[in-house]
């Protein structure tokens, strides 16, 4: 659905780019162990909290309950 999805280490913050949905752009920042915050540059996609397991290297992004309910996971290869 989104594609391969691209993070860049910023100077606070990390940026989440998705090959199929060029324009949205996303923001991580760490908040706790395994917990990251994701704001994305659309409003309606919503701010959330989200999961990610270092070991697994695999991150599970959401967005709004009304965009999408599904959780989308990405593993890094």
């Amino acid at each position: 659905m989104y594609g391969k999805i691209t993070i860049v280490a910023k100077d606070k913050f990390a940026e989440v780019s998705f090959e199929f949905h060029p324009n949205y752009k996303a923001k991580l920042q760490y908040t706790s162990v395994n917990t990251l915050l994701i704001e994305y540059n659309d409003p309606v996609l919503g701010v959330k909290e989200i999961n990610y397991n270092e070991p697994s290297k695999t991150i599970e992004i959401r967005v709004n309950d009304f965009v999408d309910m599904d959780p989308y996971l990405f593993t890094k290869m």
